[in-house]
């Protein structure tokens, strides 16, 4: 007695399963495999039973960039909760660096990212939690606005590299500029002695690009997030112990007068509120700082 088997039911197609299979296909061969024919194959199905789901290539690309957002999501947890009692650096830090283990799990995904020409809602929902962050931890939105112009591609794991060797020529070019270098050692100096002591070795797992290593990496993001810090708390950096406060750095206008000490003892005591007094310092004894009602500094 002959029994037939039944066919196993597949999975209708769907948007999210082709998107999934875009994701599965670039990690396996690359960015440039995924077409509408590669991924049709991968999915069991004729490349034109695709077009009912997704326009084109650049849909797939759209959607691939949207599943790496959402695969951060996952891990971070809703963009849209609170972020509790945690500092403000501290979450936005977490944040990117989560960011950042999605670019490695995924290393064509910053190729990706650079071709696309519109910003989808899942991204302006990544890039609202960063702005949520900030707010909450004190920023105006105007500095929040710059933060992340400042930030850039950072914001979203990787660092945009000026120069970038094709794939499979890193070491080819490598090694012409090392020839170069070394022919005109005497007219870059500095180049040359710097590229002598420096080197990029934090293998190939946490390195996306040509020097986008995980070192590199963080300390711009540090950097960033340090100058930030001092931005919000309203200090101007390189002043040691005395940090002048200067508020927001823009609402403020001087007075010059013809003798400063005597004129802010009068001020002191007429309860006049002093951010700098007339004093030894960076700034001095020619200079000094006080604030008005409305927080405008003179």
């Amino acid at each position: 007695m002959v029994t037939k088997t039944k066919p196993r039911k597949r999975d209708p197609l769907s948007r999210e399963r082709v998107f999934e299979a875009a994701v599965q296909l670039a990690d396996e061969s690359g960015l440039e495999a995924v077409t509408m024919r590669r991924l049709a194959e991968k999915l069991g199905v004729e490349a034109m039973s695709l077009y009912y789901h997704v326009a084109n290539k650049e849909a797939i690309l759209d959607g691939v960039v949207d599943a790496l957002i959402d695969e951060i999501e996952v891990e971070t947890g809703d963009f849209d909760a609170p972020t509790g009692e945690a500092p403000w650096k501290e979450v936005m830090r977490a944040r990117i660096l989560t960011a950042r283990r999605i670019m490695l799990r995924h290393k064509w995904a910053p190729s990706a990212l650079e071709t696309r020409t519109s910003i989808s809602a899942p991204m302006m929902r990544y890039f609202n939690s960063l702005l949520g962050i900030m707010v909450g931890g004190g920023f105006s939105y105007d500095l929040g606005h710059h933060a992340l112009h400042a930030l850039g591609s950072i914001a979203l794991g990787f660092s945009q590299e000026l120069f970038s060797p094709a794939p499979g020529e890193t070491e080819k070019v490598g090694a012409e500029i090392g020839d170069m270098l070394g022919v005109m050692a005497e007219r870059l100096p500095y180049l040359t002695t710097m590229l002598a002591e420096i080197s990029h070795d934090d293998g190939p797992d946490a390195t996306l690009g040509w020097c986008d290593d995980q070192t590199e990496f963080e300390f711009a993001l540090d950097l960033m997030l340090d100058g930030l810090e001092i931005r919000i708390r309203g200090l101007r950096p390189n002043e040691d112990d005395e940090m002048v406060k200067v508020g927001r750095g823009l609402h403020h206008f001087g007075i010059q007068v013809d003798d400063l000490k005597s004129f802010a003892e009068k001020l002191e005591k007429a309860g006049v509120e002093f951010t700098k007094k007339p004093g030894p310092g960076v700034l001095g004894s020619t200079t000094s700082f006080i604030k008005a009602p409305d927080d405008v500094l003179i």
